[in-house]
This record gives C-alpha cells, structure tokens and sequence, in this order.
C-alpha cells in the first residue's frame, strides 16, 4: 500500500490528471452501463404489471355474470375472449370453493406447471412470465377467481436491445471522455509539462531557457509571470554572482589573515611556553588570563584551575607583593621584587619576580617569574671562595708566625713538666743544691694546683696546634696523590671509622643512628686522595650524628649515604633527617670558625677544610640544603676527570 502510494505521489501531473479522468468517465460508463438496464426494467415491469391488471379488471368484469349464473357455456366464451390478448398466455377460472372450471391456453404453451388450485390472489413472475389471479366479485360477493398469465418474451426483448443501446451509450460517454482527456493534456497539462521542463532547467542553472506561451488565458498568464520571475531571477544571480566573487576575495583574504593569526597566535604560545621561567598575564584586576607550562608547574594546577583566577590566590608567593602589584597595574610602572624566598615545596628556592605593565591597547601586565636560586647559591658559592681564599692566604701567614712561638711555648712547658719530676736524678740533685727536695715541690705544686694548669696550658697549646694545621691546609692546592678510588668503599671505611667514635660528652652515639647505603651500579673510580676525602666524609657525618644528638629527630634517627654518576661527576651525599638549619645558619656553614656548638667544642673549622679539600684540591663541588624541621642534605661533586688532567690532554 505505501509502495502504490509512493508511486502514485512521484507521478507527473498529466498522468495524475489523465487517470483522474479516465477514472471519472469509466466510472460513468459503468454506471449507465448498470443503472439504466435496471431502470428500464422496472419502469417496464411497472407499465406492464397496469396494463396487465387493466386486461384482468376488464376480464373479471366480463366473466362475472357467467360465474353468477354458473354458465359454463357462458365461461369458455369468456375465456375465447380474453385469449385474444396476443400477450396471454393462459387462463384459468376457479370457483368460489377453489375448482378449476375453466381454461385456455396457447398452443404453444404448456401451463401444466402453472396450475395453482389455491393459487393466492395476487402476482408473481415465474419461467419467464407474469401470473394475476384476482378475485371475482359481484355486489359484494366473491364468485370466483379469475388467474391470467402474461408473456415478458417481448418486455425482455425490449430490454435485450435496450441493454445494447446503453452499452452503445457507455462506450460513447467513455470515448468521449478520452478526447477530453486528450484535449485536457493538449490544452493544460503540455503547457504545464513546459513550465515544468524550463523549472527543471532552470534548476539546473541554465537560466536561458523561457516558457514560450503568448496566450492571453490564466496558463498564459501563468508563462509570463514565470518568465518575469526568472528575468528577475537571472538579474539576482548575476549580481549575487558577482558579490559571491568579491565575497570569496575578501574571504580568501580573511582566511589568510586568520592562518596568519593563527599562526601567530601558536608561535606566540610556542614561544612563551618555551621560556624557562614562569609566565603570567594578568588583566587590571589581577586574574589571571593568559599562561605558561611552566607557570602551570610552578602552580601544580591544570589549565580550568588556573583561569579567571586571581594571580596572588594562585601563587601564594606573590600574596605579600599584592599592593605593589596592584600599584604597577595602576600606574603602569616595572616593579621588580628581587630574590623572595619560597620554601612550598620543602625546599628554599629564591625568585626573582618583575611585573611588565602592558603599554599598547591592551590593559594589564604580564609578570616573570624566575628562579635565581642556582644564581644566588653560585653568589655565595663565589662570596665563600673569595672568603676562603683571602682566610687562606691570612691562614698561611698566621700560622707560621704563630707556630714558631707556640713551639716554644709547648717545649717549655714540656721541660718544665720534666725539670720537675721525681725520677730525674739532676732534678734531685738542683733541689738539694737549692735547699729543697722534688717531692716537697711536686706537694706544693700539688697543693697549689700547677700541674692541672700546666696540662691546660699543654692542650691548648695542642688545640692550637691543631687549628694552625688546619689552617696551614687553606694554602695547600696541590693535586699531587690523586688516585683512582672507589666511592662506595670511601663511604662504607668512613661510616666504619665515624662509628668508633663514641664520647659521651658529645653527646651522640653512632650505634643508634641507622646508616642507610644507596650506591647506583658500575660507578666509576674516581681520581682523589682517599684520606683527604675519609677526612672530608668523616666530618660530614660527625656533624650529622652531633645535630641528630643533641636536638632529635624527625622520626628514628637516620643517615643515608648516596652515591651516583651525574655526567662528568659522581655525586655524594650525606642527608639526614635532623632538626635542619635556619637559612642565617646555612648561609655561613662554611665560614671558617663558625660553629653553633658551645665554648671548646669544636674549632668552627671542619667545614671549612672540607670545603677546601673539594674544591681547591679536587675541583669540585659542596653544597649544602637544609630548612628547619626538614633534616640536612650535604652534596659532594667530585669531577672524573682532574682540571690538571684535563688540561694536560688538551
């Protein structure tokens, strides 16, 4: 059903027309066909059906009085009458009680079927024919019943022909609906089937093409419009036409503008995610709308984090700078905050932080953020070396004006020690002289308690001994006795050596400190004096142990010892988790004689030496890290290759 009636709406409209109006006349046709016979039958039925009652209603009159008079001679002539009827068939004549006493029939006709003793008054058709039995009545009376049967041979002949006449008709009708379905598609349907080819053509382009129809009735007016339309149409086009063209010009250029845009745009964000340091722009307000990877990093937030935030929320480190850079938005000056410390992420980075106000039609500013910690560590790296090489130099010549004198002094003190003791005979024998003995003089001394001052006098000589040595090493830059060595095992002696190191009065005990070993792999050997290094190592745990000792730890007390290759290096460290150091302290660490420690412990110089033995000896590197609360890492850089040696192979 839904395939019919798609085929019946794609249909064209001379082919929807010409099949609207054949159904039309065919169905006429049919109709006549149908309805007329039918009618022309029951008109003739009816005409025959008054004009048989008329012959009845006169032949009942006429044989009344026989039936009356009961005159059978009177009945057959009756009845010799009514056959004279050339449409009669047959009658038959019944009495009151219903007998047949009279009959006629055709010769022809055999009415033995037709004989009805009680037959009902009334008509009926049978075998072709029309019987009327109607009563006989005489002043009141009914005598007797009078049937006749009528021939419908002639009515049916009648309509046999009539039925020809009206097929004839039909035919006639339905022909003549055919030429009006021709002269329909001749007068209408052609001239619309050519508006419709020039529509399909025109939809096609082709806007040459006119419907060529110069009748003046509604198709032709029809033409003349559409023709109109498509003047009008043609005209829109061209000049559409040409402002396509122009169009295209201008977006073929503002293409190109956006791909330059675009291209510069990338180039631009290319270009400021490529930077090193942090990148924001912020609008007057101060949120933040445009940004670098490297902002993102240095924020720890993703990209829908971080717009339309304010730029101070967003980096806690410029919360403190909020006026001021508030202040170069207004006025847009350069403001330059130099070296703030961050300590978010648990160790203390040093930025440099410039705010560039925007000067072209733009509003805002863009702020850098840059890390100069490796600057600022380089600064004091260079202030301590500058430091240490002029304490060098001054180390050098103290100690060989002091060490002259402070021999002296030590040797003295030494003699006296011996010119006093008991077991030396001249000794006994220089008191005699003198009216004394040596035991009475070591009792005085005894009780006056000179031989503990002498033994003052005696240590501190030995300490400054010990500290002239020391510093006699500021001066020492001599690479002589570098051997290649294995880091791991310098690591595991020095831990061995620290650990036999145990005084109650300084307060540490490396038998409850855990050491922790990570070695990488296949490190290589490096060039260095293995006791100047166990010296430099050793001091380095014993000042882990001593912090550890006195102020705690952050949880079980713990030393990890590190070694790995970095490039040309191997890098060490010693990291503990102690109380750390306040930033003031880290600063100087390395300053000689400076300790933290009390009065007569320690000389302020185990920093200093080792600092020295890395650097000017080995050339290398040491550096420490280190905040309060979060332990101290030491890093040694040790370079594979010697500066001398490299020099040497170049």
């Amino acid at each position: 059903m839904k395939t019919l009636y798609a085929r019946l709406h794609n249909m064209s409209l001379r082919l929807k027309l010409a099949g609207l109006f054949a159904l039309l006349f065919a169905a006429l046709a049919l109709s006549l066909f149908i309805y007329l016979p039918q009618r022309f039958q029951q008109q003739a039925l009816s005409v025959m059906l008054r004009s048989s009652y008329g012959v009845i209603d006169a032949a009942c009159y006429g044989i009344a009085p026989a039936l009356y008079f009961d005159d059978q001679q009177a009945i057959d002539g009756v009845i010799g009458q009514i056959m004279l009827n050339e449409t009669l068939l047959d009658v038959q004549v019944y009495e009151s009680s219903g007998a047949l006493i009279g009959a006629g029939r055709k010769h022809n006709w055999d009415n033995s079927q037709h004989v009805h003793e009680d037959s009902a008054v009334g008509y009926f058709f049978e075998h072709g024919s029309l019987r009327i039995t109607k009563d006989v009545i005489r002043d009141g009376e009914v005598l007797g019943r009078l049937s006749l049967c009528f021939d419908l041979e002639p009515l049916n002949r009648e309509l046999v022909a009539s039925r020809a006449t009206i097929a004839v008709l039909s035919l006639l009708v339905f022909g003549v609906g055919i030429l009006l379905i021709l002269l329909v598609g001749r007068l209408v349907t052609s001239r619309l089937q050519n508006i419709v080819e020039v529509s399909d053509a025109i939809a096609r382009g082709d806007l040459t093409r006119r419907v060529s129809d110069d009748r003046q009735d509604e198709l032709g007016h029809l033409a003349a419009t559409f023709n109109e339309m498509v003047n009008s149409l043609q005209s829109a086009n061209e000049s559409l036409l040409l402002q396509t063209v122009e169009l295209d010009i201008q977006l073929q250029q503002r293409l190109r503008a956006q791909q330059d845009a675009a291209r510069v745009r990338d180039m631009l964000r290319d270009t400021i995610d490529s930077m090193p340091s942090p990148l924001v722009a912020v609008d007057p307000e101060g949120r933040i709308v445009l940004w670098n990877q490297m902002a993102l990093v240095f924020a720890e937030m993703a990209e829908r984090e971080i717009a339309n935030t304010y730029v101070w929320d967003t980096l806690p480190l410029l919360a403190g700078q909020r006026d001021s850079i508030t202040r170069a938005l207004k006025v847009k000056c350069i403001e330059k905050f130099d070296r703030i410390a961050n300590d978010s992420r648990g160790v203390v980075q040093y930025i440099d932080i410039i705010v560039y106000p925007l000067r072209g039609a733009a509003e805002g500013a863009v702020i850098r953020l840059d890390d100069v910690t490796e600057e600022v560590r380089m600064l004091e790296l260079m202030a301590q070396t500058e430091k240490m090489m002029s304490v060098g130099g001054l180390a050098a010549g103290m100690a060989h004006e002091i060490n002259n004198p402070l021999g002296i002094i030590m040797q003295s003190m030494q003699n006296i020690q011996r010119r006093i003791a008991p077991d030396l005979p001249k000794n006994a024998e220089a008191a005699r002289e003198a009216g004394v003995t040596v035991e009475g003089i070591s009792r005085y001394f005894d009780k006056r308690e000179i031989q503990p001052l002498m033994q003052d006098i005696l240590e501190a000589g030995k300490r400054a001994a010990t500290i002239v040595t020391n510093m006699l090493n500021f001066s020492r830059h001599s690479s002589s006795g570098l051997l290649p060595t294995s880091v791991p095992d310098l690591l595991t002696k020095s831990v061995s050596l620290a650990a036999n190191d145990y005084d109650l009065k300084k307060r540490y005990d490396f038998r409850h400190i855990e050491i922790v070993f990570e070695f990488d792999n296949n490190l290589p050997l490096v060039p260095c004096v293995e006791t100047k290094i166990e010296q430099v190592l050793l001091n380095l745990l014993k000042n882990a142990a001593q912090a550890i000792g006195e102020h705690g730890s952050k949880g079980a007390p713990r030393i990890v010892c590190r070694a790995k290759r970095e490039a040309d290096y191997v890098r060490i460290e010693i990291e503990d988790n102690g109380p750390g150091m306040p930033e003031e302290v880290r600063r100087r660490v390395f300053e000689p004689f400076f300790t933290t420690n009390e009065v007569g412990i320690g000389t302020g110089l185990g920093l200093s030496v080792s600092y020295f033995i890395i650097q000017e000896n080995h050339g290398g590197t040491l550096s420490v890290d280190s905040m309060p609360g979060a332990g101290t890492k030491f890093t040694i850089r040790l370079p594979l290759v010697h500066a001398n040696q490299r020099a040497a192979e170049h």
